[in-house]
């Protein structure tokens, strides 16, 4: 059983909200108000200077006031204090500026992980749409390819370069998929990736089937092995994609089970 950590003051303070912290910092200063107040009233050699001369309401003003004052650390002077309130403003000082430091961190944070979240958003945009596009393109050259051979018996020596280089090509942007893993990518923008990689790898699917209606010994060309290593990628980035997006698109089975039918023509 896992021992539970706790946490300690500092810490506490730092996971409060806002709100809470300034409660408990305006909470801090009316309680040292009524300390100074109380010395005004009780003991004036350890209030504060003039709270002493005062009538009730101001005395309960001015010792809000000083308050505030020295929480903020102004210090005007006009209120000065002396003996045993010299010890409340020091404490009450220090509490206060930490509970303000904590807010002020807490706000600067907060902005940084705006300003973070944004950069996250604009980077992942960017690898989304080059995804798309990158595969979009690879479409373009298999289709090329398709076409060729629907007129042709084989493929020329450029023409098999340009399927290894497809291939390749395909390979880099599927590895270069992860880098959304955990990204705030939203539902059509996944069903959008989905369905690129869906009609990818439909065209190397169609392709292949036509090599092998053609009778062409493509297995035995080098373009095979960069097909290999693109299947091998898909069956490890899909499942941590579908995992990580908990993505239940039917699209995901789909290219599942044609990264299956290509393995079992290889």
């Amino acid at each position: 059983m896992a021992k539970k950590v706790r946490m300690g003051p500092l810490e506490k303070l730092s996971n409060a909200s806002y709100t809470k912290l300034f409660l408990l910092w305006m909470l801090l200063n009316i309680v040292c108000a009524v300390w100074y107040f109380e010395l005004g009233a009780l003991h004036s050699p350890s209030a504060p200077t003039h709270l002493a001369e005062m009538e009730t309401w101001d005395r309960l003003f001015n010792s809000f006031y000083f308050s505030i004052i020295t929480a903020t650390s102004i210090g005007y002077g006009d209120i000065v204090p002396m003996g045993l309130s010299k010890a409340i403003a020091m404490v009450q000082a220090i509490l206060a500026l930490l509970i303000f430091a904590i807010f002020v961190a807490k706000l600067v944070t907060r902005r940084q992980d705006i300003i973070m979240d944004d950069m996250h958003r604009m980077t992942s945009e960017s690898i989304f749409h080059s995804l798309r596009q990158g595969l979009f393109i690879v479409r373009k050259d298999f289709d090329t390819l398709i076409q060729r051979l629907e007129t042709e018996k084989t493929l020329t020596p450029e023409e098999w370069d340009i399927l290894a280089t497809a291939y390749i090509q395909a390979e880099k942007l599927m590895e270069d998929m992860p880098q959304l893993y955990g990204s705030r990518i939203d539902a059509k923008r996944d069903t959008l990736l989905l369905e690129a990689i869906q009609r990818t790898l439909r065209r190397m699917k169609t392709l292949t089937d036509l090599l092998t209606k053609k009778k062409i010994a493509w297995k035995k060309h080098e373009s095979a092995s960069e097909l290999k290593e693109l299947i091998s990628i898909v069956e490890t980035v899909m499942p941590h994609w579908q995992q990580t997006h908990k993505t239940k698109s039917p699209i995901f089975k789909e290219i599942m089970s044609i990264t299956k039918g290509l393995k079992a023509s290889l």
